[in-house]
């Protein structure tokens, strides 16, 4: 068993074990969810969002989409009150937290920093990191994240963390979001675009003349969960993660929130033998 396959478990574990303690504290009925019934006087959840496609997007109309904003959209309808986006980045969404700019972060990957300042939720999914690169440029990871390689990376979140661990030689060009890493990489300002595979994998199928590269070790396995802020007492995070949960089975699993609008894999556009983490994440 690899240790990717090993992790996943630990983490399904922690998933029930708070899920059972959740139930056990009555859910968000309990009279001591204080964050919650305030949410619901106000009559509007806030929610924090950046772009991360396909979890967080603009669409078509210039409205926020995408998975994560679906379950928000009916956490809040649980709730009976209104969602309102606020928009943001990964480089200030922790900051807004604090500063009680929304109520609830989407699309945050666990850390150790971040956990010392806001809660986090039990986990969504879990999800690694690779690199997009041109498909006639590089071949191994190696060429790829050598000295005088510049890599683009969405500033201030976990993945510009892994990957400054993971390339000490490459130049790392933080930008605000996904999307202005790809349009360097386009015009050939850098040479790759660092990413979870959930949009790595949507970019490459869009534009099949990238593929993408996996370091030979992890560099980002974490959970991807939705923060709130440390004000919030432990009764209103359990009564969170249970209607989560509760949202997350009558979809089937998280699977039917990311369904309309991801249907790739950890392995479309792989150049060359994935390592043995990656081919795990596909089961």
């Amino acid at each position: 068993m690899s240790n990717f396959t090993k992790r996943l478990g630990a983490l399904a574990a922690m998933v029930a074990l708070s899920a059972v303690a959740a139930c056990g504290s009555g859910g968000s009925n309990s009279s001591s969810d204080d964050q919650i019934a305030a949410i619901k006087e106000a009559g509007t959840l806030r929610i924090g969002v950046a772009s991360f496609k396909p979890d967080n997007f603009r669409g078509p109309d210039g409205e926020w989409t995408g998975s994560m904003v679906d379950l928000a959209t009916d956490l809040a309808n649980e709730w009976e009150v209104k969602p309102e986006f606020v928009s943001t980045t990964f480089e200030n969404i922790v900051a807004g937290l604090q500063a009680d700019q929304f109520d609830l972060a989407l699309d945050l990957t666990k850390t150790d920093e971040r956990a010392k300042v806001i809660t986090f939720t039990d986990p969504i999914y879990v999800s690694v990191d690779n690199l997009v690169v041109a498909r006639d440029k590089f071949q191994t990871w190696d060429e790829a994240s050598a000295k005088g390689r510049s890599i683009c990376v969405a500033k201030g979140g976990a993945n510009e963390v892994g990957l400054r661990s993971t390339t000490p030689e490459a130049t790392i060009v933080a930008l605000p979001d996904s999307d202005s890493c790809y349009l360097q990489l386009t015009s050939g300002r850098v040479d790759g675009v660092w990413n979870q595979w959930l949009n790595t994998s949507e970019y490459v199928r869009a534009n099949p003349q990238y593929g993408v590269l996996y370091p030979p070790t992890a560099a980002n396995f974490a959970s991807t969960n939705l923060g709130v802020s440390k004000k919030w007492s432990s009764s209103s995070v359990d009564a969170l993660n249970a209607d989560i949960k509760k949202l997350m089975d009558a979809k089937g699993g998280w699977s039917g929130y990311t369904e309309p609008y991801h249907e790739g894999k950890p392995t479309d556009g792989a150049i060359g033998n994935l390592p043995d983490y990656a081919v795990d994440a596909t089961k």
